[in-house]
């Protein structure tokens, strides 16, 4: 029954301090595609939709004063993921806007699941403390 019913992957929504910072850097350092914004006049949220292939993101900035719109609102997601064709190209991409990978830089993570992939995969924080892994995978032969 419960297999019919949901169906998969939707978005990852993300509070955020600043909208527009949060869609400046979705598109400049991450290459993601604004889809529409929107004030919600209900609530006072300020929203975004972000694409980058089949990965959606909904930036919301809560108005000013109401941080706790909804209760835990500005707790975050523990990451998003995001794959890359060259982990160290990325990486270099993202410090040069700035941001910092984070520990000690990329992680072999070998037999992710599968006896034939290998995962490299690093991470940073946005610019709304929301952090970022980067990942790329690497099939064994």
């Amino acid at each position: 029954m419960a297999n019919n019913l949901f169906q998969g992957y939707s978005h990852i929504g993300v509070y955020v301090t600043d909208r527009e910072k949060a869609i400046q850097f979705y598109q400049d350092v991450l290459s993601f595609d604004l889809l529409f914004k929107v004030d919600n006049e209900s609530d006072g949220l300020l929203i975004a939709m972000l694409q980058l292939g089949n990965c959606y993101v909904e930036v919301l900035e809560p108005p000013q004063g109401r941080e706790n719109i909804v209760p835990g609102a500005m707790s975050s997601v523990n990451h998003i993921g995001i794959v890359v064709t060259d982990i160290d190209k990325a990486c270099s991409h993202v410090e040069s806007f700035g941001y910092s990978i984070e520990n000690r830089g990329i992680y072999d993570v070998p037999r992710f699941g599968r006896p034939d992939l290998d995962l490299k995969v690093a991470f940073f924080r946005g610019p709304n403390g929301e952090r970022i892994e980067l990942f790329q995978e690497l099939y064994r032969k």
